[in-house]
């Protein structure tokens, strides 16, 4: 791991030796926060000059992170009790205006509730009022004996950070890292807190401290890092954060990309923002709602509405649901309606929520209107990075879903816990969840449905649901099970239900009939395939370029030479050409199948369209011959692959030095053989031009920003 280093500059100004509290703010007796030029440091009141203790443990220089440990299994049952249990503290908490030492504590005792960890975490975390939260944990700490861990931890870090309360913030940091519960999310949650507040000297202390303490640095703190640059302006050092991160041992995630169009729509450089965009898929990330919120900021800015309405629609047909009216592009809307273009606000409005009044759409253009006057920051004007999903992600619906909720019903505080517990479905289960009661409704269970790993509890907590009086599956968590049947290649049960999704008048998005397309080649399900293709051109679907390449690509890896034949025909009939890799999939197609005088005029037909024979076409031809036991000109084959600089897969170089051997030539086989374990296999070929995609997002970057600093160089010298 390659330590991230910062400008002298930077360095500087996080060099004061300590920066102590005032005894207000003091939350541990005794305790004061004090920073130093590497971390955090923890000293005695009235003791400033003494240097801070320091035991036998904390001389060894070992890593504070703690051991993984398995998370112990909870049932639906278990939590449900727990979110019972929460919810009556919560009502507690919430009917007090505020702490009393002699009161609370009593009243909480009274609940006869268990104040585990898991409790704790989340009454801190939803408490509204974070200076509760902290008398509560204070509480627990001294009177009750409560061992907390570092996700207790990291909830009132975050819950201080983002009431501004950065001294009791900074002292619980030091508690959690003289206790030795800190993590990678503690740091990662404190370096958030300091990006909310525009803090970079806190933000780069606490980077500094987590080296010191040999914490590998997530990718989230990554991302936070490069956003706290970007928003203070400092492109190269951001620039330079996320070339870090392409060489760690994290990588980028949609996240940090996501950042990364996010500063280039802010500089205006709205034509680099696309590029990432449209790469995105070349390192196999998926563009989730903030990416294409972002863009559709970047084109607003621009002028061109057009662009806006065609990415709601890309939004829409990529599986994500627009629930909420004028919450999943706020950032547009706001801005639309900022600058006066009403018109456009209520055009881009009408596309994403086409089923919406008129009079909701102007009341939501009012609620607009309102926010710029008081100019309050929309919901999407900063990314949301603070941690992974895996850890703690507190901002956003990701993790905490309060929406579904009625009077008489309850809510499930923690999706990611609930979705933990639906490891194994049972009858146990089903009972359990008609306790808790929940008002279901298709955002809260698209919530689920997206964080559920097991296919077959996913399954049947999707028809559980199904049968829940008032509820109704729709397009998007009806996409979402497909998507997950196919992954789980339950071609069965996704066949089900599409045909359900039809019966049902359900026009499931685009993108997930281009992922079944994707999953039936593998499988070699060219019926369905061919069923689902049909079915969408009788429906009057417009079929893109894109749809008719995936069927081909399909029908190929199924061995279905004269469909792909047909499909190529179809293709030309609706208006696109045939380009290089659809050539060499219809004369592969028929080399695969024998037809060595049907692919030849094919192959005559593809150069003078002016293309050139591919590695792959070349590799069938060469087992083609290899089977049929023509080993000459098989060779032949491998020779002019070689020649023309291509680099044959594995298998085809195996393949040849068995021809070699077998011609006798057994020099040559042993040269091949050496030049085959000297080269990299397949999956570090896939890793490098993975990491090259990266590093060609990071010069996109840095290099849009370049002309800007040259500019102002010379304004200044001028």
């Amino acid at each position: 791991m390659q330590r991230f280093v910062h400008s002298a500059r930077l360095l500087s100004l996080c060099r004061c030796p300590y920066a102590h509290l005032s005894s207000s703010g003091s939350w541990f007796k005794g305790q004061v926060f004090a920073i130093e030029a590497c971390g955090f440091t923890s000293i005695s009141r009235g003791n400033e000059n003494r240097k801070p203790r320091c035991n036998e443990s904390s001389k060894a220089k070992r890593p504070l992170n703690p051991p993984a440990r398995r998370r112990p299994r909870v049932s639906v049952w278990k939590f449900v009790k727990r979110t019972e249990a929460i919810e009556r503290i919560l009502q507690l908490l919430n009917a007090i205006s505020g702490w009393d030492d002699a009161q609370t504590p009593l009243a909480i005792s009274t609940l006869r509730v268990p104040l585990n960890r898991y409790t704790v975490s989340e009454v801190i975390r939803l408490c509204p009022c974070a200076e509760i939260a902290l008398h509560f944990l204070q509480w627990l700490v001294k009177e009750e004996d409560f061992d907390a861990d570092g996700y207790v931890y990291s909830s009132i870090i975050f819950r201080l950070g983002k009431a501004g309360k950065f001294e009791e913030m900074e002292e619980v940091a030091v508690v959690a890292i003289r206790d030795g519960k800190v993590s990678a999310i503690t740091f990662t949650t404190l370096i958030s807190a300091y990006r909310r507040a525009n803090d970079l000297d806190g933000a780069v202390r606490t980077w500094q401290s987590m080296l010191k303490h040999n914490i590998q640095p997530s990718s989230a703190a990554y991302t936070v890092m490069i956003d706290m640059y970007g928003r203070m302006k400092m492109y190269e050092e951001a620039g330079d954060c996320y070339y870090q991160l392409v060489h760690s041992s994290v990588g980028p995630t949609i996240k940090t990309c996501s950042v990364l169009i996010y500063h280039l729509v802010e500089a205006g450089k709205q034509d680099a923002a696309l590029d990432i965009f449209n790469n995105l898929k070349k390192v196999k990330l998926r563009p989730n709602r903030v990416t294409f919120a972002y863009l559709m900021l970047g084109y607003a800015k621009a002028g061109d509405v057009n662009s806006v309405l065609k990415l709601i629609e890309d939004f829409k047909e990529y599986g994500h649901s627009p629930y909420d009216l004028g919450e999943s592009f706020r950032s547009t809307l706001s801005y639309l309606v900022k600058e006066g273009r009403v018109d456009d606000a209520i055009k881009a409005m009408q596309t994403g929520w086409p089923d919406a009044s008129i009079r909701k759409i102007k009341a939501k253009i009012a609620e607009l209107k309102r926010e710029s006057l008081e100019d309050v920051s929309s919901s999407d004007a900063s990314l949301q990075v603070d941690t992974d999903e895996e850890e703690l992600e507190y901002d956003g619906v990701n993790l905490m879903v309060l929406h579904s909720r009625d009077q008489d019903g309850k809510s499930i505080l923690n999706v990611l816990a609930f979705v933990r517990c639906l490891t194994v479905w049972s009858s146990g289960a089903e009972k359990s969840l008609d306790r808790l009661n929940v008002n279901w409704d298709c955002r809260l269970v698209s919530e689920v449905l997206a964080r559920i790993k097991r296919v077959d509890s996913a399954w049947m907590f999707y028809k559980w649901v199904a049968r829940k009086s008032g509820y109704r599956h729709d397009r998007y968590t009806c996409g979402k099970m497909v998507r997950m049947l196919l992954r789980a290649r339950q071609f069965t049960c996704a066949r089900h239900l599409l045909n359900e999704a039809e019966n049902n008048n359900l026009k499931l998005p685009v993108k997930s009939y281009l992922n079944l397309l994707k999953h039936c080649g593998p499988a070699n399900q060219a019926s369905l395939a061919t069923e689902v293709f049909q079915k969408l051109k009788v429906s009057g679907l417009v079929l893109d370029e894109a749809f008719y390449k995936s069927y081909i690509h399909t029908l190929h890896n199924c061995g279905q030479h004269w469909r792909v034949a047909s499909a190529c025909a179809e293709m030309k009939k609706a208006g696109f050409s045939l380009d290089k890799t659809m050539h060499s999939l219809l004369v592969t197609s028929f080399i695969r199948a024998g037809k060595l005088d049907i692919a030849k005029k094919l192959s005559k037909q593809m150069r003078a369209a002016g293309f050139c024979p591919d590695v792959d076409m070349l590799s069938y031809l060469f087992r083609v011959f290899h089977e049929r036991g023509k080993l000459e000109k098989a060779e032949k084959v491998f020779k002019g692959m070689q020649q023309c600089g291509m680099k044959p897969a594995f298998h085809i170089c195996e393949a040849m030095t068995q021809i070699l051997s077998t011609l006798g030539r057994i020099e040559e086989a042993d040269m091949l053989k050496g030049e085959i374990q000297t080269s990299c296999s397949r999956g570090a070929r896939v890793k490098i031009h993975r990491r090259e995609w990266l590093l060609y997002y990071h010069s996109v970057f840095v290099n849009s920003f370049k002309d800007d600093s040259k500019v102002e160089v010379m304004m200044a010298a001028g």
